[in-house]
């Protein structure tokens, strides 16, 4: 069994290996990165769920990020046992201009296959409503749809390795 520690690795791993992967338009390989039943919600009111289903987001939706980069800032990681809940910031970029600031809430399931997004819900912070941000992004964060329950209670002292 892996430390603590080798899964925190693999798991941030992977959280940056996905934003390359859905940069360069690799809609197969993004939606392996999810477990088969894996849920995404992007904050459409749409609820992404299933490896087709995510297949098929990323191949209707990959062409309107074309030209945009996407970094992944501040990983929290909380591993217990064969699941994990993750939370990290991310700033997409159009060239040299940032474009949208938000945060991934996730929950993690070891697999056989590995460490795979079991549920990812995106949160755009700016600029409000592009594409779904608000400025009543309180309210939005109580949403049922938030990954992290009790989001700004995380308890930092399970993330530590």
């Amino acid at each position: 069994m892996p430390s603590a520690v080798e899964d925190w690795h693999e798991i941030v791993q992977l959280m940056y290996l996905e934003r390359h992967i859905w940069d360069n338009a690799d809609p197969d390989s993004w939606a392996e990165v999810f477990t088969d039943d894996g849920y995404f919600y992007d904050g459409s009111g749409q609820d992404i769920i299933g490896r087709e289903a995510l297949l098929a987001y990323a191949r209707a939706t990959q062409v309107e990020y074309s030209g945009r980069y996407h970094f992944l800032e501040d990983p929290v990681i909380m591993v217990d046992g064969d699941r994990a809940d993750a939370r990290a910031y991310f700033l997409t970029f159009e060239g040299v201009q940032a474009a949208v600031i938000g945060s991934f809430d996730d929950e993690w399931a070891r697999t056989a296959e590995g460490w795979r997004i079991k549920r990812r819900v995106c949160s755009v912070f700016e600029p409000p409503g592009y594409p779904y941000a608000t400025h009543e992004l309180a309210a939005g964060l109580l949403e049922p749809r938030v990954g992290l329950r009790n989001r700004g209670q995380l308890d930092l002292k399970r993330a530590v390795p």
